[in-house]
């Protein structure tokens, strides 16, 4: 008779033997109980046949002893032995090479000991995909090369007993796959599982997500192409100039490829064991625009300046100004032609083009002729010149014998313009649809021009009014005043404790040309010899013209923006996969339905915030509003513009505020 032996952990007899009447499914008596060590004993009952079967404790491995047959008997039968093992409590089924070697022996009347007959199989746990590298990924990869190869992931999968008893796994069901991002810049070979590289970076892999991160970056609105340079590559092989000038062709980097620097750079990579990041690959030409035609003008003001300084520096406010006139066929200005430009080229080889210099379309209206040259121009006739803008003309003005008082009362003139003898008091009206022009002062009154106003004295406003222009307001200096241009607001000395508005640029550079304590406009820049003073008296200066944008665009964006919040509250933000994933089949239709709403709404969103951004970067080109302190910029001075603020610290002396787009803000740079 043979038997069936297991092994069984226990602290005592009794407890083994209640463990083996389960596992054989036998009473206890019939049972034999054996120790064979520490807290181990044998449990094991008869077998019909020549056979003893052992099964481990864990129940994973069944193995056999035989004698071999007496003199006068057969071996047992392929079916006895199965029999046997299956009186042994063994319910899968044998392994066919030992059951094979088995029966050979035993035919040969040889003894079998320990031969592994059965072998069940432990559960397996869920495993995440992963990736074998390639190389060295502390190292750049290039494209076209193989960066690694992906280890799919394995689903769990249930365990077998010897005994039949199924196992089931532990953990999660299935392991999470290798993602890749939106956009890669690598792929895979769906036959070989081999990633390969589509761009010159570095792999990043976290989270079971792949990508590669460009090592490079296109700088300047495509004229420059900066990159991390390294001494040699994932798989260790070394990196040259020539060869990094086709890494970057095959990106189609193909214009001003710069192989001394990068020559530079792969010496100081390999001398100093790291790499050498941002530097310059390749350099594009700019283009270079062209000059727009001007209007040069060439008559001299024939009356002395309006103004004095002594030697204390204190100003004398009641001289008078300059009239700037001219005589009959006097010359007037020389037209100059425009200058063309010279178009670039970027690092991708496409022609970046120049603007060519737009001519200076004068228009010549009243009491203005030109020379046989075409381009010199004269008077025709006695009087004030008035360039606004393109137009040019000579005209007849309105002159007051002395102030604008109760003598004259108001005025307002139908055509013309006019010329104050003598100063414009408190309280009074002028208007003008052309210019004005002041000998004296403009106290606390309201003046109004189309064209522009100068005042040859200051502009002195203790009690209230105002002085706006069309074109230019200018003044020889301005104290408590409130000025408004369409154009420049100049003055020759100083702008003190005032509010003045121009659209296009406010200029103090004549004599002092000093700007303090006052609130200031100007759309097209500043440009004066000091900004604030000693005494640090806020100075608030508003650079550029205000942005303006679509107010449907903004409140869309706010709609999409409360939608999505609304959509991430309820599903969350991870991707639409995972998402249909955890959802009960029976929402799962309702769910896709949100999530479509969620992608055309983070599209939608995206396209409104990229067009907000473009039209706040195209406003910033457009202008090139700057304030260009010739002398020294004091404390207390504020700068406003474009979303940004700028305070100045310290005295900081020939300098020039502007907003810088790379930085996103405004800086302070020398003149």
């Amino acid at each position: 008779m043979g038997r069936t032996i297991i092994h069984i952990d226990s602290d005592n007899e009794q407890a083994a033997r209640k463990i083996a009447a389960e596992r054989f499914r036998l009473s206890p008596d019939s049972i034999h109980i054996e120790p064979v060590g520490q807290g181990v004993f044998a449990a094991s009952v008869e077998l019909p046949g020549p056979l003893t079967v052992r099964m481990d404790k864990d129940l994973l491995e069944a193995r056999v002893d035989a004698s071999p047959p007496e003199p006068g008997m057969r071996a047992p039968s392929r079916a006895e032995i199965m029999n046997i093992l299956a009186a042994a409590g063994i319910k899968i089924p044998p392994k066919q090479v030992s059951l094979e070697t088995l029966m050979q022996r035993l035919a040969q009347g040889e003894a079998v000991q320990n031969l592994l007959i059965a072998e069940g199989r432990p559960p397996q746990r869920s495993r995440d995909g992963n990736i074998t590298p390639q190389g060295d990924w502390s190292f750049p990869v290039v494209p076209g090369d193989d960066i690694g190869v992906i280890v799919p992931a394995e689903d769990a999968q249930p365990g077998m007993l010897v005994t039949g008893t199924a196992l089931p796994p532990q953990g999660p069901a299935m392991g999470e796959p290798v993602e890749f991002t939106e956009k890669p810049l690598c792929r895979i070979d769906k036959n070989s599982y081999t990633v390969r590289s589509e761009t010159y970076g570095m792999v990043q892999f976290a989270k079971n997500v792949l990508s590669i991160k460009p090592a490079f970056t296109v700088q300047e609105n495509g004229l420059a192409l900066v990159a991390d340079i390294f001494a040699q590559d994932n798989e260790g092989r070394p990196f040259t100039a020539a060869r990094y000038r086709d890494i970057f062709a095959m990106l189609d980097f193909v214009e001003g490829f710069d192989e001394h620097a990068v020559d530079q750079a792969i010496a100081s990579a390999k001398e100093t064991g790291a790499a050498q990041r941002m530097s310059t690959v390749c350099r594009g030409r700019k283009p270079v625009h062209g000059i727009d035609g001007w209007f040069e003008m060439l008559y001299q003001d024939e009356r002395s300046a309006v103004g004095s300084q002594s030697k204390d520096g204190s100003i004398d406010f009641r001289e008078r100004g300059v009239v700037r006139s001219v005589k009959q066929n006097e010359l007037i200005g020389i037209l100059h032609p425009p200058v063309p430009g010279t178009p670039g080229r970027d690092i991708f080889g496409r022609i970046v083009p120049a603007s060519d210099g737009r001519p200076f379309d004068l228009v010549c209206e009243e009491n203005v002729a030109v020379l046989e040259d075409g381009k010199t121009y004269y008077a025709t006739l006695e009087g004030m010149v008035f360039l606004h803008g393109n137009q040019l003309n000579v005209t007849d003005v309105y002159k007051t014998k002395g102030d604008v008082n109760l003598t004259t009362g108001n005025l307002s003139l139908e055509k013309g313009s006019l010329y104050v003898s003598g100063s414009i008091l408190t309280g009074f009206n002028v208007y003008s649809p052309a210019n004005v022009y002041v000998e004296e002062v403009v106290e606390s009154a309201n003046v109004k021009a189309e064209g522009s106003v100068e005042v040859k004295g200051g502009i002195i406003m203790d009690g209230g009014g105002q002085v706006r222009a069309g074109q230019n307001i200018s003044a020889l200096f301005m104290k408590n005043a409130n000025v408004v241009a369409d154009g420049n607001v100049i003055v020759k000395h100083e702008i003190s404790t005032s509010e003045a508005r121009a659209d296009g640029k406010v200029i103090a550079m004549a004599g002092r040309g000093k700007v303090f304590g006052s609130q200031i406009h100007c759309g097209e820049g500043m440009e004066v010899q000091e900004l604030g003073n000693e005494a640090g008296v806020e100075t608030i200066v508003h650079l550029g013209r205000q942005l303006q944008l679509d107010p449907a665009l903004i409140a869309r964006k706010k709609e999409l923006t409360s939608l999505l919040d609304k959509i991430y509250d309820k599903l969350g933000s991870d991707s639409p996969k995972a998402i249909m994933q955890r959802t009960r089949p029976d929402l799962r239709e309702s769910v896709k339905k949100i999530l479509q709403t969620r992608i055309q709404a983070a599209k939608e969103l995206a396209e409104i915030t990229n067009a907000i951004r473009e039209e706040r970067a195209r406003q910033r080109r457009d202008t090139k509003a700057q304030i260009k302190v010739h002398k020294l910029a004091y404390p207390g001075v504020i700068i406003h513009g474009y979303g940004s603020r700028l305070d100045i610290t310290e005295a900081t002396a020939a300098c020039r505020i502007y907003f810088d787009q790379s930085e996103n803000m405004l800086v302070i740079g020398t003149l």
